[in-house]
Order: structure tokens, then C-alpha cells, then sequence
């Protein structure tokens, strides 16, 4: 027996108020039982977990509480502290039920007497919370291993989501949002509301629960009780759900990367005053999790996109061609799509270079690369092969208005950097061929090119 429960019995046969006193304000759940299993006296923490009422409590049987799978469990150590009076503990998780929630208890029963009357004394330890996070921990890392797999972020966040609210009971419904581009927060992943609402939902952070709240210095997840106090106006239609629940309180959380806002984060319920401490380390863990594979989102973004992109003007890199070769051009031959084709080289780089420094070189192709920006559909495709060496393709246009585009963004790159003072002979030359009528073959048709856009220099530098 451990010294908690010796000093307990010593209590009991002391004094009994004192006992109910100490009971009343001790955490461990605590029953005092009758040997048939009646309950004699529950002390505060059990009445909260379980949900037997006091005045209630002495007409009812403790097994009561207790699932199938474990009553028995429970019933066998009655019999046996009753029978041999030495302690018995159930060293097994033992699910106890309140309200349809499963509750994971280590039990020990003792035997003690008072005033020569034979009792049994339950005391219970609650692992469920232990078992949440531990669950929780587990959804989570599986789930980071399937990252890869998942078509988008979103996926990934509505599967986190349906397992909480399958891992911790009274969470009925679930939100992650996130800010978009406007700062407003729109809503990636939910559990419970309704789709529709969900695609069209944007909140500012100001208007949040969370902010109202608590403003934002707030960092850690915070808990939200009463919602029905606070003000509806601008934020009915984020109540809205499927299941028309009215949510009572909230487990929210700011998702920081880099110390900075980047969204919210909302478990909620309908009974209010549910959440508690524990709750909140399970959401701490949520959020540290959910803010690391973001910043991995964000860092693999930022990786593919230098792989893909020119850095200093946002076109494609030449590693693009290999799209072209692979994806692109067997896809336009079984769809039967034309396209031009069309290799450019900026005129005097090196000149301007070498008198104005580099910092107006780069000038130079950053102001190219936005008109071929500004005079491309956005089915085109733009890129740096690198240096000065530019490659378009163009859909669903004509050779005349090709040639007209290309006249328009050379004039317009003259007049650019003449307005900078660059009095060099600024412009390009261009060669294009049309795929698929003169050429099928990848490096056949880049050589036309190349060559007419060799030729297109050479007459520009004659005349």
C-alpha cells in the first residue's frame, strides 16, 4: 500500500469531514465504496470526471462506469479486496465512461475500515490525456511520413484534423486557417462546417475569436470559453457548420513561422468550459508540428522554384527545356496544338556591361524579360537560357502577329533604356520555327532557330 493511501485510511478513521475535506481538493480520483460495490462517498475529482452527480452518488453501483471490456476487470477486484482485504491494483488501462467519452484509468482498491464497517477504497490515476498526446503524437508522425504523398498541403491538414477529432471526443468540429496574400485568413482544412461556406470564408486576424480574446501578443495556444458572449457581428457565417452545432468553446492557437503570423489553428466544442491545461499541451505540439512542415512546405517552394526559375528575372531557367523536350511537345503532338517556337538575344549585353557596370546590365534583361511578360497570353512560355539568350513559346498565334509582337517589345526596349540614359543600340534578335509543321524533333527545331536568330543579328549589325 502507498504512503497516499495509508495517510487516506488514517484520515478516514480519525476524522470523516476532515477526509471528505482533503478528498475534495486533491486531483486523484477517489471513491469510497460499500463491498457490493455501492457507492458510499466520491470525492470532487471523480464526480468531475465521471459525471455522477452527489446526489446521486448512494444509489448507484461503481461498475456502472465502466465498459464491458473492463467491468469485469473491475467486479474481480471487488470480490478479491473484499474477500483477502489486501490491495488490488489493475495495472491495465481501464476505459470508464461519461457521456458516450472513454476515460483510460489505472485503478488500485483497498480495503479499510471505519467504525468496524468494511469499505473499499478506489482510487484511480487518469492516464487519458497521457493516451491522447501519445496518440496524437503517433497520427502526426505517420502522417509526416506520408508528407510526400499527399497532393497538397490542404489533404494533409484535413487528415490532421479528422483524426483529432477522432482522438479527443468532445473536439467536434476543426479549422485550420491560414493568411493569404491580403493578410486574410482563409480557411485550408476544416472538420464540420460547411463546404461551401468553407471556399468562401476570409476573416481578418482582427476579427478573430483569438484576437478578441487576447490581441496579439499571445504566442501559445489559449483557451476560449463562452463564445455566446462575445460579439457575432462579421463572423456569423464562421459558426455555420453541418452538424448545426452551437460551439460553446474553442482550443485556438496562432501558427508563427519565422515570428511571424501565418494563421490559426481552431479545435471546437459545444459544451463549454471543456478544454484544460492538458489540452493545451496537445495543441502546443499540434502547432509545433504543423509550423515545421510548413516551413518544409516552404522550403521545398522555395527550392523547386530555383530550380525551375531565373532568380533575377522569374522566367523559367533553361533546365525548363527539359519540359519542353519531355512533357510538353508530346503532349501538343497527341492534342495536335501548334506552336512557334522563337530563340532571342538581347543586343550588346557585354558593351553595356563594361560602360555602365553590371548593376544596368541587369537592368537591361530584367526590363526584356518584363515586356516579354507584358506581351505573353499566360499559356505562353518564357525563358532565361542564361546570360543574354532568351526562348519563347508562343500558342495559338500566327506568324504575322508573332513578328508584330516582337517588333512591338523591340521598340519598346529601345525607348526603356534610352529613358535611362543608355545610349548603346539597345533591342534583340529573334529566329523562330513552327512546331510541328517544319520540324517534330526537339534539337532539330531549337537549331533553326538558333541559326535564324544568328542570321537576324548579323542583318541587324550590317544595317
Amino acid at each position: 500500500m502507498d504512503s497516499f493511501n495509508r495517510q487516506i485510511i488514517k484520515d478516514i478513521n480519525e476524522d470523516k469531514n476532515l477526509f471528505k475535506e482533503m478528498l475534495s481538493r486533491i486531483d486523484t480520483l477517489v471513491a469510497l465504496l460499500k463491498l457490493d460495490g455501492t457507492i458510499h462517498f466520491i470525492n470532487s475529482a471523480f464526480e468531475k470526471i465521471t459525471g455522477v452527480k452527489i446526489k446521486e452518488k448512494e444509489c448507484q453501483n461503481i461498475s456502472e462506469f465502466f465498459d464491458n471490456k473492463s467491468l469485469q476487470l473491475v467486479i474481480e477486484g471487488l470480490k478479491y479486496v473484499a474477500n483477502y482485504k489486501i490491495p488490488y491494483v489493475i495495472e491495465k488501462q481501464v476505459i470508464c465512461k461519461e457521456d458516450d467519452q472513454e476515460l483510460i484509468l489505472k485503478i488500485i482498491m483497498n480495503y479499510i475500515e471505519f467504525k468496524e464497517n468494511g469499505f473499499i477504497m478506489l482510487t484511480a490515476n487518469d492516464l487519458t490525456h497521457e493516451a491522447q498526446l501519445a496518440k496524437v503524437k503517433d497520427i502526426v508522425i505517420r502522417l509526416n511520413n506520408m508528407l510526400s504523398k499527399y497532393r497538397s498541403l490542404d489533404d494533409y491538414f484535413d487528415d490532421i484534423l479528422k483524426s483529432l477529432v477522432e482522438v479527443i471526443p468532445y473536439v467536434e468540429l476543426g479549422s485550420i486557417l491560414l493568411l493569404d496574400e491580403n493578410d486574410y485568413m482563409t480557411m485550408r482544412a476544416n472538420v464540420g462546417y460547411d463546404i461551401d461556406m468553407a471556399k468562401n470564408f476570409k476573416l481578418k486576424f482582427e476579427e478573430s475569436f483569438f484576437y478578441r480574446c487576447c490581441g496579439e501578443n499571445t504566442t501559445r495556444p489559449i483557451i476560449i470559453n463562452n463564445l455566446a458572449s462575445y460579439s457575432m457581428e462579421g463572423v456569423t457565417s464562421v459558426l455555420d457548420n453541418i452538424h448545426r452545432i452551437e460551439v460553446a468553446s474553442s482550443l485556438s492557437s496562432p501558427i508563427i513561422i519565422d515570428g511571424k503570423l501565418r494563421g490559426l489553428l481552431n479545435l471546437d466544442s459545444s459544451r463549454d468550459n471543456i478544454f484544460n491545461n492538458q489540452d493545451l499541451e496537445i495543441m502546443q505540439f499540434l502547432i509545433e508540428q504543423i509550423s515545421l512542415v510548413l516551413t518544409s512546405h516552404q522550403l521545398l517552394n522555395q527550392t523547386i522554384y530555383l530550380s525551375k526559375f531565373d532568380q533575377l528575372t522569374g522566367l523559367y531557367n533553361r533546365w525548363y527545356l527539359n519540359d519542353l523536350e519531355n512533357i510538353i511537345i508530346p503532349h501538343s503532338l497527341r492534342y495536335k496544338e501548334e506552336f512557334y517556337y522563337v530563340m532571342m538575344d538581347i543586343n550588346n549585353l557585354k558593351i553595356i556591361n563594361d560602360i555602365y557596370g553590371h548593376i544596368y546590365g541587369d537592368v537591361y534583361i530584367k526590363e526584356f524579360a518584363l515586356l516579354l511578360k507584358k506581351y505573353s497570353r499566360e499559356t505562353d512560355i518564357l525563358i532565361r537560357i542564361g546570360g543574354d539568350e532568351f526562348v519563347g513559346v508562343y500558342f495559338q498565334i500566327d506568324k504575322d502577329s508573332l513578328i508584330g509582337k516582337m517588333k512591338i517589345i523591340n521598340e519598346d526596349l529601345k525607348a526603356r533604356m534610352e529613358e535611362m540614359g543608355i545610349i548603346e543600340k539597345c533591342g534583340f534578335a529573334y529566329g523562330f520555327v513552327k512546331f510541328p509543321e517544319e520540324s517534330k524533333v526537339f534539337d532539330e527545331f531549337i537549331k533553326i532557330a538558333d541559326q535564324r536568330m544568328y542570321m537576324k543579328k548579323k542583318d541587324m549589325k550590317e544595317h
